[in-house]
């Protein structure tokens, strides 16, 4: 909880430096005090003075919420333009190979670049992981757009943690988009320290049927393992369909927190009701 309005709390304090220096004299009984007499500040005041002030500063409590919306992807689809997904590791080991202490990364994006120049026209996207991964930008034909989104490329990116995880991020772009029948061009030095859910027998199995690439950097042997799976196949011609998909964007908000509301009313009622019946059982 935060306030909008922290300043307005000088109202609150110039309210209690008023009370402090209008105190009321309170003698206590006779018989028990021997006539002693004592200032005091009513403590319902207080509690009265202090919700008021909190709600003047405006309380307001941070949200979150999922929004969920839907994407039709008919209107990306035309007979005459392919998809093509390209996959770039943006994990430290392509910055600098630890196996051969080479640098991939540069080389990566000029690879990248050369691809959707190659494809220009078609409806190209592009994706980056580490330890998670990451769509970058979504189907388009915008060139331009696509090379600069290359050349913003940095290592870790996505986590800024780092680590690597190619098994789960070719797994979740085919079940996401294999209804598109998209060329897939997966670039990578081989992620030896891969840290994916799927196993390697379950993304042979899910790689079957799709076409799919990969462009190998270094000398890690699990560059051989991919470029034995991912291999371009023929595809059938994507046919105009009616394709919705369910996405979800987070969105953070600020609301008005209502508590000091009740806390307000309850005082003032207590206030009320003490001034009211204060004397009716005063015995003396």
């Amino acid at each position: 909880m935060n306030f909008l309005y922290p300043q307005n709390a000088v109202f609150g304090l110039a309210v209690l430096i008023i009370l402090l220096f209008n105190r009321k004299i309170k003698f206590t009984h006779l018989e028990f005090f021997k006539h002693k007499k004592f200032f005091y500040i009513n403590i319902l005041d207080i509690l009265i003075l202090l919700s008021l002030t909190l709600l003047i500063m405006y309380p307001v409590t941070n949200k979150t919420i999922n929004i969920p919306f839907t994407t039709n992807y008919s209107l990306n689809l035309n007979r005459d333009k392919k998809h093509v997904i390209i996959i770039l590791d943006v994990s430290t080991s392509m910055e600098k190979n630890v196996i051969d202490n080479q640098d991939y990364f540069e080389e990566e994006k000029e690879n990248a670049i050369y691809e959707i120049l190659k494809n220009k026209g078609n409806y190209i996207m592009l994706v980056v992981f580490e330890g998670d991964y990451k769509i970058i930008q979504d189907f388009t034909t915008d060139t331009r757009e696509l090379i600069s989104k290359v050349n913003s490329l940095k290592t870790n990116m996505v986590t800024n943690v780092g680590g690597s995880m190619i098994r789960d991020t070719v797994a979740g772009i085919i079940n996401s988009f294999a209804f598109l029948n998209p060329e897939i061009i997966v670039h990578s030095d081989g992620c030896f320290n891969d840290d994916s859910s799927i196993s390697k027998k379950e993304l042979k199995k899910l790689v079957s049927k799709v076409n799919i690439r990969y462009i190998p950097y270094g000398i890690d042997k699990e560059n051989d393992f991919y470029l034995s799976i991912f291999k371009p196949k023929k595809t059938k011609q994507t046919k105009i369909v009616n394709k919705n998909k369910t996405l979800y964007k987070t969105v953070q908000y600020q609301t008005f927190d209502n508590r000091f509301i009740f806390l307000a009313l309850i005082f003032l009622i207590i206030k009320i009701l003490k001034v009211r019946f204060e004397n009716r059982f005063n015995f003396t």
